[in-house]
Order: C-alpha cells, then structure tokens, then sequence
C-alpha cells in the first residue's frame, strides 16, 4: 500500500526550520516503512528543491497534489494544521476518495494495493504502461 506523508515542511508554517521538518518527516517515513508500507516522503523528494529551482512554494504544492493522487492513503503528520501545502494535500485526498489517517494512528500491518485508482485507466505507451486519466 502507497502512503503519502504531508505536514509542515517550510519555516513559514512556524513550526520547527526546513532542516527539523524534513528530519521529522523521515522518522515518520521511516516507522510507516517498518510497518510494512511504501511510502512516498515528498519532504525527502524534494529536499532543497527550493534553492536549486525557481519554482514557487504553489508550484511544488500542485506537484505534490500530483503525487497524492498515486497513493492509497495520505498520513497527515502532527502539527499539519499550520501548513498550508498539508491543508492543501488533506483537501485533495478527500476529494479524491483517498484513504486519510493521522500519526499516530496508524492502521498495522499493511494490506497491497492491486486496485487501479479511481479514474485512472491503463494506457500502453509504447513498451511501458502508464496510468491517464
């Protein structure tokens, strides 16, 4: 099963700097990954994107929405409320009829995903296969 963690990563959220919000992230990661999930930690993703790109803080938020969609379940991380970009994430999922869970309550024991998501179809191209909508 594919999680999705969200919650502060930026100082503007005030809560904690970039550097204590991506280490906080990846201990979470870390313990959903021993719990037997996959998980996709867009703080470790992008970690220091914001200096080496000129894209806006919206512009990696839409992308982040992006990766939401692929995922089975969102894990929102505690103090999510103060950012913006988790709100944003939350939103989305919910709308997207994806699975939402708040750390620390986590279900154990991961089941896999072998559903297509939700308005998504398969689609050959060329010698790979890829999802559309």
């Amino acid at each position: 099963m594919l999680v999705y963690t969200a919650g502060p990563y930026s100082q503007t959220a005030g809560v904690g700097t970039v550097e204590e919000n991506i280490q906080k992230a990846t201990d979470i990661a870390a313990e959903l990954w021993n719990m037997g999930y996959t998980v996709l930690c867009p703080h470790m993703n992008s970690a220091g994107m914001e200096k080496l790109t000129t894209l806006s803080n919206k512009d990696f938020v839409d992308r982040d929405l992006e990766m939401v969609e692929r995922c089975d379940a969102i894990v929102m991380m505690p103090n999510w409320e103060s950012s913006l970009g988790a709100v944003r994430e939350l939103e989305h999922a919910r709308q997207n009829d994806i699975v939402v869970w708040f750390w620390p309550d986590i279900p154990v024991g991961a089941q896999k995903s072998s559903k297509v998501r939700k308005g998504h179809r398969l689609k050959v191209l060329g010698t790979r296969i890829g999802l559309t909508r």
